[in-house]
């Protein structure tokens, strides 16, 4: 009864993406269909990807991803290589850390609103560099108060379970 409430509430990730190559399901799903040069990215332009992307922004969901449309889930669109028209979301970035030490990789923090994604976002990042990006490993590392590093594991679980019964 309570999963919409949960959904609702701001997420915290953390990941890498890669600036100069692209896949067309924004990420590892599918093979590198482009490569692009990244020698013309600055760091002033990577400074620059934050204020881009901050506070209120128009976002399309990747056409990989399981929003229906027409009583149809996108992926399937995709899977079978037809075109359809996605709509722009407004979504909202509250927190873009990037950390560029190992160039071209670019690790990452992302506070965001429901309904964002993250491939999205990295790939809208490597179009705005005129570059290309696409994601290479992300977790969730918060959703609300919850947090990952609070977790209990499965086996601690599993023993309080078997503790009470």
């Amino acid at each position: 009864k309570q999963i919409t409430n949960y959904q609702n509430l701001d997420k915290t990730y953390v990941g890498t993406f890669i600036l100069g190559s692209t896949t067309k399901s924004y990420d590892l799903e599918t093979p590198i269909n482009k490569i692009y040069n990244v020698d013309h990215i600055s760091s002033k332009e990577l400074n620059q990807v934050k204020k881009k992307f901050l506070g209120i922004i128009k976002q399309t969901p990747p056409i990989f991803s399981a929003i229906k449309k027409d009583g149809k889930r996108l992926y399937v669109y995709a899977r079978n290589n037809e075109k359809v028209i996605i709509p722009e979301r407004e979504i909202k970035i509250k927190k873009l850390d990037l950390d560029v030490q190992n160039f071209p990789e670019i690790k990452f923090i992302v506070e965001c609103t429901k309904g964002t994604y993250i491939r999205s976002l990295v790939h809208d990042i490597g179009k705005y560099l005129n570059s290309g990006a696409h994601l290479t490993s992300l977790c969730r590392e918060k959703i609300g108060d919850y947090c990952l590093k609070d977790a209990i594991s499965i086996g601690h679980f599993e023993k309080t379970l078997n503790c009470n019964i």
